[in-house]
């Protein structure tokens, strides 16, 4: 039955659709980005044949059909859209499936899942730290937080995932991995759908942010605004993200007419709001979010003076 569910997905329209295609397919659990992913497992795919050799294989459920209820938790959009595929795609295989998706409130819809009530349920996972084992152990091993959701126990399954935690890296564990990855198909405890892909958007003069897949909320502590320090009134550096020369704006290591040209080219705008088209924060040499004929009138005056281009400390 979970091979069969596994294989009436269609997978692409759910990614195009839920992830406008920002997503991708991943075989098991143990994601792409993990360490000891193997690449030659493959996971399932949208193929309502095999789908109808997989209940077939169930006696006597085609001919007496069966009644389902898929539950989501309300105000997820890619909770929502998965139910809806499964559903669609389930009734045309047998007028006798009768499946239906209801939505439930979180709190509701977490009890559900935990006391194990939901036949199929949609959830996801974060990493505590990037490792396969944080994800094998959590929906392969029987004590997992969603295995035990999904009544899976395979004694097999856990001693590999026991003798993977505890194995050095290496081609060892590797290996140890592609077995757990084998079996988690052959299994069929649980089926994922997608992985998205996150995107960070800031402006030019926010420093700070660094790629951490495990740790993706970028929490304010960690960002803060760059602006030249002590700016075009010092040449003494007093702040160590500061600009050896403030009025260098393409940090060549030179003071020359590309930093004229530049903040001529930037000359009259404004930060906003709105923030003009052609606002360029390095050439606001005094802080007064206009770009002006002080600012051309600091480079004038600096013209010529070098210095060692601008390296992080």
């Amino acid at each position: 039955m979970r091979k069969a569910f596994a294989s009436v997905i269609d997978y692409g329209a759910y990614i195009s659709s839920v992830f406008l295609g920002e997503a991708t397919q991943p075989a098991t659990v143990i994601i792409p980005a993990l360490p000891y992913h193997d690449a030659l497992v493959k996971g399932y795919s949208y193929n309502l044949e095999r789908a109808v050799n997989e209940l077939k294989q169930v006696p006597d459920l085609w001919d007496t059909g069966f009644s389902l209820t898929l539950l989501y938790n309300i105000g997820s959009l890619y909770r929502l859209t998965l139910p809806e595929l499964i559903v669609n795609s389930t009734k045309s295989l047998n007028p006798k499936f009768h499946i239906q998706a209801v939505s439930l409130d979180w709190a509701s819809y977490l009890a559900a899942s935990r006391n194990g009530q939901l036949p199929v349920f949609v959830v996801g996972w974060l990493a505590d730290y990037p490792d396969a084992h944080n994800f094998a152990y959590p929906y392969y091993y029987t004590s997992g937080n969603y295995a035990s959701r999904c009544h899976y126990s395979n004694l097999a399954m856990d001693a590999l995932i026991d003798e993977g935690i505890k194995t050095p890296d290496g081609p060892e564990r590797a290996a140890i991995y592609s077995q757990i990855q084998l079996l988690a198909i052959a299994d069929c405890p649980s089926v994922p759908t997608a992985s998205a892909i996150g995107r960070h958007f800031e402006r030019t003069s926010v420093c700070g942010w660094y790629y951490n897949p495990t740790y993706p909320d970028n929490y304010a502590a960690n960002l803060w605004k760059w602006y030249y320090t002590p700016h075009a009134q010092l040449d003494a550096v007093t702040n160590a993200t500061a600009n050896l020369l403030p009025y260098d704006v393409d940090y060549d290591g030179k003071t020359n007419m590309l930093d004229v040209g530049a903040t001529a080219a930037s000359f009259g705008a404004v930060y906003g709001p709105p923030i003009n088209s052609r606002w360029n924060f390095r050439c606001d040499f005094n802080n007064d979010r206009k770009i002006d004929m002080r600012d051309i009138g600091v480079v004038a005056k600096n013209f010529g003076k070098t210095s060692a281009p601008w390296t992080t400390p």
